[in-house]
């Protein structure tokens, strides 16, 4: 069975150790093309299973397109589409933000993602198709300075439950619908957040968890979610 996993943000983080964990299974069938704005070494690791799209998800005229280009070109038995990216930014409280962060915050956390599982649904139901939403505990805390991160996880957490119940109702779906919280990581988002001059409670526990060494590697969290994500496809 061909797969063609699709994941958002791949040039660091999570999204760069899921490649590296769904390709280093060694399935000659899996291949990912990964959408980022920057390039990583992933190209090179896996050059016969691996397509890096230089993408900018906060640019949407595009993104439709794109999904149209990569199925047509592989034309998988199954098409797993992983909304990964994601961006914390703007740290700052209601009334202080810039027009332009909150359409790129809301472009790429929310808006971008949807756009490209409406798209695979309405274009792809003749395969089987794979949905899996990267979420957070955000999604359910009211975080100082948060507040469109924040939203947007509690937006798409909301979106992938309506999607989860459609798909119960019809009796012909072949969709699976999977959200996954990987819990906090050390990344460059976690640094981002360290960073920030809004005191909160949740900066605080991440401060913690960072000073006693119990973040989690986004290495051992990608097997973890890749090992779900097999289990059901």
């Amino acid at each position: 069975m061909k797969i063609i996993y699709i994941i958002t943000g791949v040039s660091r983080g999570l999204g760069y150790y899921l490649v590296n964990e769904i390709l280093s299974d060694n399935l000659s069938d899996n291949f990912v093309i990964g959408l980022s704005r920057s390039k990583s070494d992933l190209s090179e690791k896996f050059s016969a299973n691996f397509e890096w799209i230089k993408t900018d998800l906060t640019k949407l005229n595009k993104v439709d397109s794109l999904v149209d280009c990569i199925v047509e070109k592989f034309s998988p038995d199954t098409i797993c589409f992983i909304s990964n990216a994601g961006d914390v930014n703007p740290i700052s409280y209601i009334g202080e933000h810039k027009f332009e962060e909150i359409n790129n915050s809301l472009s790429l956390n929310v808006t971008s993602p949807l756009i490209i599982i409406n798209h695979i649904i309405s274009r792809y139901k003749s395969k089987k198709i794979a949905l899996v939403n990267i979420t957070s505990s955000s999604s359910n805390k009211a975080i100082e300075g948060w507040s469109l991160y924040s939203s947007s996880k509690s937006y798409m957490k909301m979106y992938f439950d309506v999607l989860a119940i459609e798909q119960l109702q019809d009796d012909n779906a072949s969709i699976s619908v999977l959200q996954i919280d990987p819990g906090a990581m050390d990344t460059v988002m976690q640094e981002e957040i360290r960073k920030t001059s809004i005191k909160s409670n949740q900066l605080k526990r991440l401060l913690e968890i960072h000073k006693n060494n119990m973040l989690s590697k986004p290495s051992d969290v990608a097997i973890k979610i890749y090992n779900q994500i097999a289990s059901f496809l």
